[in-house]
């Protein structure tokens, strides 16, 4: 799938330095984000319904031979290159292209509101946004992970609630509660059981972590008898993500990262796969 040698990277910001002829909303210079998509058709169904990232016919950012952002120049469709609004710092906000249109995009798509209770599984470089968009979104924000290593950092990102879910305890206390559980965990493992418990009738579960090719077991009696459910929410549409940047930008929301030189880009890889990170890694070519 990836052509050697390969220029990965899927989320970035940088400055425009050519536009094409037909792309009338950005000039050269313009601090801009690109995330995983770089085309769409434009045509289809999904793209004449403000759905483009369903595009049977989009291209990802480095597959097939393409750059990523982590190289010096990237080449993409103008929709795809997304104006950075004013008050969002350039240095830390490569993570909103990917993990912040992702726990962003259920919101819009699930129809999430103040006032909702909101649980965020797996504190990580999705789950942190995660808790951030929830808070400042108004809803009643819970989140779940595993041991209470992370309970601090939770407080900070602004939850109202910690969880420890390997808790029998703990999660037999919140059952029926949760209205919207968002799974940003990447895998490991998951109590499904008690997970869906938690929920309350007519509530749903939003998976965005990738749990890897293992098959999920899913208690089918809880999810009928209470008129719960299951979806999946992969990416953003590029309206989604122009609403993401702008909501971030009025509240103040940037990831936590640790910024590395791309002389240096072997230590964040190292941090990455240890997950010693907190809670993303940029690299810079500062």
């Amino acid at each position: 799938m990836y052509p050697f040698p390969v220029f990965p990277g899927h989320e970035g910001v940088g400055r425009v330095t050519w536009v094409g002829n037909l792309v009338e909303h950005l000039n050269v210079g313009d601090l801009v984000g690109c995330g995983i998509y770089r085309h769409s058709c434009g045509a289809c169904f999904h793209c004449a319904t403000a759905n483009d990232n369903l595009c049977g016919k989009k291209a990802l950012m480095f597959a097939r031979g393409n750059t990523g952002t982590l190289s010096e120049y990237v080449r993409l469709q103008g929709k795809w290159a997304l104006p950075m609004p004013e008050g969002i710092d350039h240095r830390s906000a490569g993570p909103l292209m990917c993990a912040g249109m992702t726990v962003f995009s259920p919101f819009m798509q699930e129809n999430i509101l103040p006032g909702n209770r909101v649980g965020v599984l797996g504190i990580g470089g999705l789950g942190h946004l995660a808790v951030k968009f929830a808070a400042k979104y108004g809803c009643i924000t819970t989140a779940l992970s595993r041991g209470r290593g992370k309970e601090a950092d939770c407080k900070e990102l602004g939850a109202h609630s910690f969880v420890d879910v390997a808790s029998a305890g703990e999660m037999q206390a919140i059952a029926n509660t949760l209205d919207y559980i968002l799974v940003t965990a990447a895998g490991g493992q998951t109590e499904w059981d008690s997970l869906i418990a938690a929920l309350a009738p007519g509530g749903s579960i939003v998976l965005m972590g990738n749990p890897g090719m293992e098959p999920v077991p899913i208690p089918l009696v809880q999810l009928l008898l209470g008129s719960k459910k299951i979806a999946g929410s992969g990416g953003s549409s590029s309206g989604n993500a122009l609403k993401m940047l702008r909501f971030a930008g009025a509240h103040n929301i940037a990831p936590q990262v640790e910024v590395f030189p791309v002389e240096r880009i072997t230590d964040a890889w190292n941090k990455v796969m240890d997950g010693s990170i907190r809670y993303r890694a940029v690299v810079s070519f500062e």
